[in-house]
């Protein structure tokens, strides 16, 4: 396996260590509506539920790993881990900082006053 392209979290899926990056730009296009209704809990299928975060998921990893197969995920993955990797990628993906802002903000909370 050759090294990552992109930074991201390292983990391990049926004994693979992967990296999981954020979602480019064209990844949060075509899984935005997956996303979207995962967030909104619109999917009541709890097979269209699995294969949404497999989706959404897949099209991170292949990021770093292109030849990584949808059926390793599908194999792989149980609730507690697809729930917990989700969680992941969203905050590697959609950082809570505006632009040009810091995460952190105010270390007391307070407001600078400025």
């Amino acid at each position: 396996m050759t090294a990552p392209l992109f930074k991201g979290r390292a983990i391990v899926l049926g004994g693979l260590s992967l990296v999981m990056p954020a979602l480019s730009f064209g990844g949060i296009e075509t899984t935005k509506d997956l996303m979207r209704q995962i967030d909104a809990g619109e999917i009541k299928d709890v097979v269209e539920l699995q294969n949404a975060f497999i989706t959404v998921l897949h099209a991170a990893l292949l990021r770093n790993h292109p030849d990584l197969p949808r059926a390793v995920l599908v194999a792989e993955l149980d609730w507690e881990s697809a729930i917990a990797l989700y969680r992941q990628l969203l905050e590697i993906s959609f950082p809570q900082a505006q632009l040009g802002e810091t995460k952190a903000g105010s270390p007391s909370g307070a407001s600078t006053g400025s």
